[in-house]
């Protein structure tokens, strides 16, 4: 059976190379140990946007029980303070237990990566975390802060025999979706990263020059340049509002040009031109947020789901447990009442016995001395009768001996 040391969704952690001073980094930890098949793995997983692809790409990094070096392998109380806003992302509810689980590899972890044809590099802007994504990648130690109240009473022994004993253990056979999607590979699947660059945000301070800021157009115009762009609009007649507007000394319009119709028919084809694109691109993004709202609160619902379901089967196990110990202990006791019963019935059947043999003796040793004493008189009888033969027989032979 394969059991779920954390939750199975996943559950948000801090996670950083030891050696590297740099600040942990977020992603996500799951758990899982199989006690038939005496196999277990953590990962850790992080989504990050990357070069050659539209949306954002999750990597995980596998670190297999077998691979882990026994001894070294902890799970501690954490020293580290943290703000209260990653104190509400990492907690899963109360007050959170945090604990730094540290982990060391004997050679650096395996990695799901999505499929390419080569080495993956980071999209304009997410230099540092795919550094960062990198460096824990090719690390052999690795510190994962994390809050305790995850890992459930029940699996936090199990956590500690992965940690503790892991020669014990095979690395988990993988399988699911997930693994088809995505291939095994190393750490030198991440592309090297040009660290000497500044990142993209310190730039926002230096003056931008003139070039720059019109080498590239927006996909869609901001409805704030609509008038400013007139000019382009194709059969816009606006050349002589250009020519006066670029005149040394403008001269006002006259009541003539204000009330031509032409300006007016201009911002009307730019407003339905640009109308519709802009009300499609805020209709798409706020579909993206109800979308990314919507999946938000399912995972939630659903790890709090499975938190309950979890919470309702250790109930179960304990309701279970206690309706045995309260069934062996009913049965105990009518066992004892019904040994007593059987002793008690005992007891009487052997006095009874007893009584009946006494009885039993008592009748037959009075029949034995009555027959006894019978017996005697009879012998004694006979015994006077062979005495007074013996005396006449006596007497008999003197009388004959005697002369005539």
């Amino acid at each position: 059976m394969t059991h779920y040391l954390v939750r199975k969704q996943g559950i948000p952690v801090l996670a950083r190379s030891r050696p590297d001073a740099a600040a942990p980094w977020p992603c996500t930890l799951f758990a899982r140990y199989s006690d038939t098949q005496a196999q277990a793995s953590l990962y850790i997983r992080f989504s990050i946007p990357v070069y050659g692809f539209s949306q954002d790409q999750t990597f995980t990094l596998i670190y297999d029980a077998d691979n882990l070096v026994p001894g070294v392998n902890s799970i501690k109380p954490a020293t580290t303070s943290l703000p209260q806003d990653q104190l509400d992302q990492l907690g899963r509810s109360g007050n959170p237990q945090l604990r730094v689980l540290a982990l060391t590899v004997k050679q650096p972890c395996s990695i799901r990566s999505p499929h390419s044809t080569g080495s993956l590099g980071p999209k304009n802007g997410y230099e540092v975390p795919f550094h960062q994504l990198r460096k824990i990648a090719q690390a052999t130690e690795i510190d994962v802060l994390l809050d305790y109240n995850w890992v459930h009473t029940v699996n936090r022994a199990l956590l500690d025999k992965v940690l503790e004993r892991p020669e014990e253990l095979a690395g988990l056979v993988e399988n699911g979706k997930y693994t088809k999607q995505h291939k095994r590979v190393d750490w030198t699947v991440f592309g090297p990263v040009d660290q000497e660059d500044p990142p993209p945000y310190a730039s926002a301070s230096q003056k931008r020059s003139r070039q720059t800021a019109t080498s590239s157009s927006p996909k869609y115009p901001s409805p704030k340049r609509i008038l400013l762009d007139a000019a382009i609009f194709p059969g816009s007649p606006t050349e002589k509002a250009t020519t006066t507007t670029q005149s040394p000394s403008p001269r006002p319009p006259s009541s003539h040009v204000l009330a031509t119709p032409d300006i007016q028919e201009a911002v009307n084809k730019a407003v339905a031109l640009y109308l519709p694109i802009a009300l499609k691109m805020h209709l798409e993004r706020l579909l993206d947020d109800a979308v990314e709202y919507a999946y938000d609160l399912r995972n939630q619902a659903d790890g709090e789901f499975e938190d309950v379901i979890a919470d309702h089967k250790i109930d179960i196990a304990g309701i279970k447990d206690d309706g045995i110990d309260e069934m062996n202990r009913v049965v105990n006791d009518k066992l004892s009442e019904l040994k007593e019963q059987a002793q008690d019935i005992v007891d009487d059947a052997v006095e009874k016995m007893q009584d009946g043999a006494l009885e039993a003796y008592d009748s037959i040793d009075g029949k034995l001395i009555a027959m006894l004493d019978e017996h005697d008189a009879y012998l004694r009888r006979q015994r006077e009768r062979s005495g007074r033969w013996h005396t006449l027989h006596a007497r008999g032979q003197r009388s004959v001996s005697l002369p005539l």
